[in-house]
């Protein structure tokens, strides 16, 4: 149940990745990350590469052993989260909708730099700062 409240786009596990097509990633370290001790100290996991390399099947696998400990967990593509907040915005409810996004304890977001995000509601998900000189 917790799978589909996640929204995951596919079904994928640790014990089905193909670590042999991508011999840069240490198994060691996978398995040490699937034990979530990351999310308990509420650090970030960034995954990065070029398009077709895992990042997302692995993303979804770390996010169902999150589910397996015991964690909330939402999926969703980074262009679909800039819609929905810019949406939101628009529609007066931008702190509601934030809220929904803030309330699992691992909020897995794809996709981050593929597509274009809308420019009037990109600020939303990636503010800039203006620092004093």
């Amino acid at each position: 149940m917790a799978s589909k409240i996640a929204h995951f786009p596919t079904v994928r596990d640790l014990s089905g990745f193909d670590f042999s097509a991508q011999p840069s990633l240490d198994p060691g370290q996978i398995r040490d990350l699937a034990v979530c001790r990351w999310i308990a100290h509420g650090d970030t996991l960034l995954l990065l590469g070029p398009p077709g390399v895992g990042k997302t099947p692995l993303a979804i696998a770390l996010g169902r052993e999150a589910i397996r400990e015991g964690y909330s967990v939402l999926f969703v593509a980074a262009p679909a989260l800039v819609a929905a907040l810019g949406k939101a915005h628009q529609e007066g409810r931008f702190e509601e909708r934030l809220a929904f996004y803030a309330k699992p304890k691992l909020l897995i977001v794809d996709e981050l730099g593929y597509l274009p995000f809308d420019p009037n509601a990109a600020h939303l998900f990636l503010p800039t700062r203006q620092r004093p000189l």
